[in-house]
């Protein structure tokens, strides 16, 4: 599989903590990567990650590793 890297070109790995557009690119949201795809970043606003169902989905270079 290749190397998932965000925005700024850092790797990003389940468990990091990134900061992404949120809906309307009006403010940044902070959540913690779940899954990983070779096209998306799926996100939660917790570290549990319990419910996918409420998982945010975004491209690679839409998240930024913090």
């Amino acid at each position: 599989m290749n190397i998932a890297t965000d925005y700024l070109g850092q790797e990003i790995k389940v468990g990091d903590l990134v900061m992404y557009p949120r809906l309307g690119y009006r403010d940044f949201g902070k959540a913690y990567v779940m899954k990983i795809t070779p096209c998306m970043v799926f996100l939660s606003s917790d570290n549990t990650g319990t419910d996918p169902g409420d998982w945010i989905k975004q491209t690679h270079n839409q998240v930024i590793k913090i």
